[in-house]
Protein backbone atom coordinates (compact mmCIF):
# COMPACT_ATOMS: atom_id res chain seq x y z
CA UNK A 1 0.00 0.00 0.00
CA UNK A 2 1.15 3.50 -0.99
CA UNK A 3 0.27 6.15 1.37
CA UNK A 4 1.45 9.65 1.76
CA UNK A 5 2.36 12.26 4.68
CA UNK A 6 -1.16 13.85 3.51
CA UNK A 7 -3.04 10.45 3.96
CA UNK A 8 -1.86 9.91 7.64
CA UNK A 9 -3.17 13.61 7.80
CA UNK A 10 -6.55 12.97 7.02
CA UNK A 11 -6.74 9.59 8.91
CA UNK A 12 -5.92 11.57 12.02
CA UNK A 13 -9.19 13.87 11.63
CA UNK A 14 -11.74 10.74 10.77
CA UNK A 15 -10.23 7.67 9.02
CA UNK A 16 -14.13 7.23 7.56
CA UNK A 17 -14.07 10.97 5.70
CA UNK A 18 -10.28 9.67 4.42
CA UNK A 19 -11.84 6.25 3.28
CA UNK A 20 -14.84 7.75 1.00
CA UNK A 21 -12.95 11.06 -0.27
CA UNK A 22 -10.05 10.31 -2.39
CA UNK A 23 -10.40 13.77 -3.91
CA UNK A 24 -7.28 15.90 -3.65
CA UNK A 25 -7.28 19.39 -2.09
CA UNK A 26 -7.35 21.67 -5.18
CA UNK A 27 -4.51 23.98 -4.29
CA UNK A 28 -2.04 21.38 -5.05
CA UNK A 29 -2.84 22.21 -8.62
CA UNK A 30 -2.48 26.23 -7.82
CA UNK A 31 -0.60 28.01 -10.21
CA UNK A 32 1.43 30.04 -7.19
CA UNK A 33 2.96 26.05 -6.14
CA UNK A 34 4.04 25.52 -9.39
CA UNK A 35 5.81 29.28 -9.54
CA UNK A 36 7.32 28.50 -6.24
CA UNK A 37 8.13 24.62 -7.34
CA UNK A 38 10.47 26.85 -10.20
CA UNK A 39 11.89 29.62 -8.39
CA UNK A 40 13.42 26.93 -5.89
CA UNK A 41 14.47 24.84 -8.92
CA UNK A 42 16.13 27.05 -11.12
CA UNK A 43 18.05 28.53 -7.85
CA UNK A 44 18.86 25.00 -6.98
CA UNK A 45 20.41 24.62 -10.50
CA UNK A 46 22.58 27.89 -9.55
CA UNK A 47 20.43 30.71 -11.49
CA UNK A 48 18.61 32.10 -8.84
CA UNK A 49 20.12 35.70 -9.87
CA UNK A 50 17.84 35.82 -12.86
CA UNK A 51 14.30 36.19 -11.02
CA UNK A 52 13.22 39.69 -10.77
CA UNK A 53 10.14 40.98 -9.98
CA UNK A 54 8.94 41.55 -13.73
CA UNK A 55 10.59 37.98 -14.28
CA UNK A 56 8.14 36.96 -11.73
CA UNK A 57 5.17 38.53 -13.25
CA UNK A 58 6.51 37.15 -16.85
CA UNK A 59 6.34 33.52 -15.06
CA UNK A 60 3.09 33.93 -13.34
CA UNK A 61 1.49 34.84 -16.92
CA UNK A 62 2.89 31.90 -18.43
CA UNK A 63 1.49 29.82 -15.93
CA UNK A 64 -2.11 30.77 -14.88
CA UNK A 65 -3.15 32.30 -18.44
CA UNK A 66 -2.75 28.51 -20.06
CA UNK A 67 -5.86 27.03 -21.00
CA UNK A 68 -8.05 30.37 -19.55
CA UNK A 69 -10.35 32.61 -21.15
CA UNK A 70 -9.55 36.71 -20.51
CA UNK A 71 -12.58 37.92 -18.25
CA UNK A 72 -12.95 40.69 -15.73
CA UNK A 73 -12.71 37.52 -13.26
CA UNK A 74 -9.74 36.16 -14.27
CA UNK A 75 -7.87 39.15 -14.71
CA UNK A 76 -8.67 40.27 -11.06
CA UNK A 77 -7.66 36.58 -9.81
CA UNK A 78 -3.79 37.28 -11.99
CA UNK A 79 -3.37 40.62 -10.69
CA UNK A 80 -3.91 39.68 -7.02
CA UNK A 81 -1.85 36.31 -7.49
CA UNK A 82 1.38 37.69 -8.86
CA UNK A 83 1.02 40.24 -5.96
CA UNK A 84 0.77 37.89 -3.38
CA UNK A 85 3.54 35.57 -5.11
CA UNK A 86 5.59 39.14 -5.64
CA UNK A 87 5.44 39.36 -1.56
CA UNK A 88 6.00 35.56 -0.77
CA UNK A 89 9.46 35.72 -2.91
CA UNK A 90 10.53 38.75 -0.71
CA UNK A 91 10.41 36.34 2.13
CA UNK A 92 11.93 33.30 0.56
CA UNK A 93 15.15 32.69 2.45
CA UNK A 94 18.57 33.51 1.37
CA UNK A 95 22.23 32.76 2.35
CA UNK A 96 23.76 29.49 2.20
CA UNK A 97 21.56 26.07 2.28
CA UNK A 98 21.07 22.89 0.06
CA UNK A 99 17.49 22.47 -1.56
CA UNK A 100 16.50 18.92 -2.48
CA UNK A 101 13.50 17.73 -3.87
CA UNK A 102 10.77 16.04 -1.05
CA UNK A 103 9.36 13.90 -4.05
CA UNK A 104 12.42 11.11 -3.15
CA UNK A 105 11.70 11.06 0.89
CA UNK A 106 9.91 7.50 0.86
CA UNK A 107 10.38 4.61 2.81
CA UNK A 108 8.89 1.42 3.02
CA UNK A 109 6.63 1.28 7.12
CA UNK A 110 6.44 -1.95 8.89
CA UNK A 111 7.23 -3.91 5.61
CA UNK A 112 3.89 -3.40 3.78
CA UNK A 113 3.60 0.36 3.33
CA UNK A 114 5.48 2.90 1.15
CA UNK A 115 5.36 6.77 2.96
CA UNK A 116 5.97 9.00 0.81
CA UNK A 117 6.01 12.89 1.18
CA UNK A 118 3.52 15.80 0.29
CA UNK A 119 6.32 18.34 0.33
CA UNK A 120 8.02 20.11 -2.37
CA UNK A 121 11.35 20.79 -1.18
CA UNK A 122 13.72 20.16 1.82
CA UNK A 123 15.90 23.29 2.19
CA UNK A 124 18.93 22.36 4.58
CA UNK A 125 20.71 24.72 6.49
CA UNK A 126 24.17 25.18 8.57
CA UNK A 127 21.74 25.23 11.79
CA UNK A 128 18.44 23.18 10.59
CA UNK A 129 16.40 21.79 8.23
CA UNK A 130 12.73 22.43 6.71
CA UNK A 131 10.51 20.62 4.97
CA UNK A 132 8.12 23.25 2.52
CA UNK A 133 4.47 22.36 2.18
CA UNK A 134 1.98 23.70 -0.25
CA UNK A 135 -1.04 24.27 2.09
CA UNK A 136 -3.71 26.43 3.31
CA UNK A 137 -3.66 26.46 7.16
CA UNK A 138 -2.85 28.56 10.03
CA UNK A 139 -0.13 27.81 12.93
CA UNK A 140 -2.41 26.64 14.78
CA UNK A 141 -4.09 23.91 12.28
CA UNK A 142 -0.30 22.96 11.24
CA UNK A 143 0.57 22.64 15.10
CA UNK A 144 -2.34 20.39 15.91
CA UNK A 145 -1.59 18.16 12.83
CA UNK A 146 0.41 15.45 12.58
CA UNK A 147 1.81 16.20 9.35
CA UNK A 148 5.16 17.73 11.13
CA UNK A 149 5.95 14.47 12.90
CA UNK A 150 5.23 12.72 9.57
CA UNK A 151 7.22 14.93 7.61
CA UNK A 152 9.74 14.70 9.74
CA UNK A 153 10.15 11.02 10.46
CA UNK A 154 10.29 10.67 6.76
CA UNK A 155 13.55 12.84 7.13
CA UNK A 156 14.92 11.27 9.99
CA UNK A 157 14.47 7.59 8.49
CA UNK A 158 16.58 9.05 4.48
CA UNK A 159 18.47 11.53 5.90
CA UNK A 160 21.47 11.71 8.52
CA UNK A 161 21.24 15.33 9.46
CA UNK A 162 18.32 15.17 9.95
CA UNK A 163 18.72 13.34 13.68
CA UNK A 164 20.85 16.26 14.90
CA UNK A 165 19.42 19.73 13.19
CA UNK A 166 16.00 20.98 13.93
CA UNK A 167 13.12 20.33 12.08
CA UNK A 168 10.60 22.14 11.24
CA UNK A 169 7.76 22.40 8.94
CA UNK A 170 7.35 25.50 6.65
CA UNK A 171 3.57 25.94 5.10
CA UNK A 172 3.23 28.79 1.89
CA UNK A 173 -0.07 29.42 0.13
CA UNK A 174 -0.64 32.19 -2.56
CA UNK A 175 -4.36 32.95 -3.02
CA UNK A 176 -5.75 34.20 -6.18
CA UNK A 177 -8.50 36.17 -3.89
CA UNK A 178 -6.07 37.47 -1.62
CA UNK A 179 -2.87 39.33 -1.98
CA UNK A 180 -1.42 38.31 1.76
CA UNK A 181 0.30 35.10 1.15
CA UNK A 182 0.84 32.20 3.90
CA UNK A 183 4.21 31.70 5.37
CA UNK A 184 5.11 30.25 8.37
CA UNK A 185 7.02 27.45 9.42
CA UNK A 186 6.41 25.14 13.16
CA UNK A 187 9.28 23.04 14.74
CA UNK A 188 9.04 19.54 15.34
CA UNK A 189 11.21 19.10 19.34
CA UNK A 190 9.64 15.08 18.63
CA UNK A 191 12.54 12.06 19.44
CA UNK A 192 12.33 9.72 15.99
CA UNK A 193 10.66 6.58 17.88
CA UNK A 194 7.59 9.39 18.97
CA UNK A 195 7.58 10.34 15.71
CA UNK A 196 7.66 6.66 14.87
CA UNK A 197 4.52 5.80 16.88
CA UNK A 198 2.66 8.03 15.30
CA UNK A 199 3.07 7.25 12.00
CA UNK A 200 3.17 3.30 12.55
CA UNK A 201 -0.34 3.56 14.62
CA UNK A 202 -2.17 5.87 11.85
CA UNK A 203 -0.46 3.55 9.18
CA UNK A 204 -1.86 0.56 10.72
CA UNK A 205 -5.62 2.25 10.38
CA UNK A 206 -4.71 2.15 7.20
CA UNK A 207 -3.85 -1.65 7.01
CA UNK A 208 -6.26 -2.88 8.59
CA UNK A 209 -9.17 -0.84 7.13
CA UNK A 210 -10.84 0.44 10.76
CA UNK A 211 -12.62 3.23 9.02
CA UNK A 212 -14.43 4.29 11.81
CA UNK A 213 -16.02 7.71 11.68
CA UNK A 214 -14.66 10.58 14.47
CA UNK A 215 -17.01 13.46 15.45
CA UNK A 216 -15.96 16.59 15.86
CA UNK A 217 -15.59 20.20 14.57
CA UNK A 218 -14.51 18.62 11.24
CA UNK A 219 -17.76 17.40 10.46
CA UNK A 220 -19.45 20.69 9.41
CA UNK A 221 -17.60 20.86 6.07
CA UNK A 222 -17.36 16.93 5.67
CA UNK A 223 -19.14 15.41 2.34
CA UNK A 224 -19.66 12.19 3.98
CA UNK A 225 -22.63 11.15 5.08
CA UNK A 226 -21.99 8.75 8.18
Amino acid sequence: MKLSTWDLQQISICPRRWDKDKSIPEERNSPARELIRKIFLTRALGRETGWTMKGIASAWDQIFWKDKEITRQTINDSVRGVLAARKLYNKLPSGDFKIFSAGSLDSMIDSSILLTSVGDFVLAYEDRIETWVYRKATPKEVRRSILPSAEHYLLQKKVRMAKEKPFFLVSYFISTSSMKPIHFRIRNNLQYLENEKIVLSLSQIALKSNFYPSAGSQCEKCKVNC
